[in-house]
């Protein structure tokens, strides 16, 4: 008789524990990312951005070069390059999200000579250029900012010391930019 009391008694405390979960959100779907408004400043750590717009431009292959634009500047007491990458600075998808594109370069002050955003901490224009393959795009871009570490990630430190690199716990930050589709150049 006590087995069955202790069964009815688990059974209770299990509906009530699912209940609980359920009524504060606890099988909702996960979002690790901190959504910005466009025009805000993001920081990464090692510079900190505001995202502004971004244009799209069919290429010949069918895919789209994707234009992010806005201002990138530098809290440190030195010149730091913006990363590109896969394990750069910035990433888009489209509203779709069928793909993501890592950054392939960046233009700082309206040039493509400029590498480095100086220590100033002044803000500087850029446009970060990605490339996507076919796909369907919306009014809008996803921009994601990956938040950056100073450290030597090598095992046992016997690497070439410290550098700029993501940090692998902070949360994303991205902001949902208004895409302007431009038609091919010819």
């Amino acid at each position: 008789m006590w087995v069955r009391r202790l069964a009815i008694a688990l059974a209770i405390v299990v509906v009530i524990a699912v209940g609980v979960a359920a009524a504060l959100g606890g099988f909702e779907q996960r979002d690790d990312h901190i959504r910005v408004a466009p025009g805000n400043e993001i920081d990464a750590r090692n510079l900190v951005f505001t995202l502004d717009h971004a244009t799209a431009e069919p290429t010949a292959s069918g895919g789209w070069t994707v234009v992010v634009f806005g201002q990138v500047r530098n809290p440190h007491s030195e010149p730091i390059a913006p990363i590109v990458g896969d394990r750069g600075n910035l990433a888009v998808r489209p509203a779709a999200r069928t793909h993501t594109a890592s950054v392939s370069s960046f233009s700082l002050g309206g040039t493509w000579r400029r590498t480095y955003v100086p220590a100033d901490n002044r803000p500087m224009a850029f446009e970060a250029t990605f490339t996507l393959p076919p796909t369907e795009l919306g009014d809008t871009m996803d921009c994601a900012v990956f938040a950056m570490e100073y450290t030597d990630t090598t095992i046992l430190g016997l690497g070439s010391g410290p550098y700029w690199n993501i940090d692998s716990y902070a949360r994303v930050q991205y902001a949902t930019l208004p895409l302007t589709v431009l038609a091919a150049e010819r």
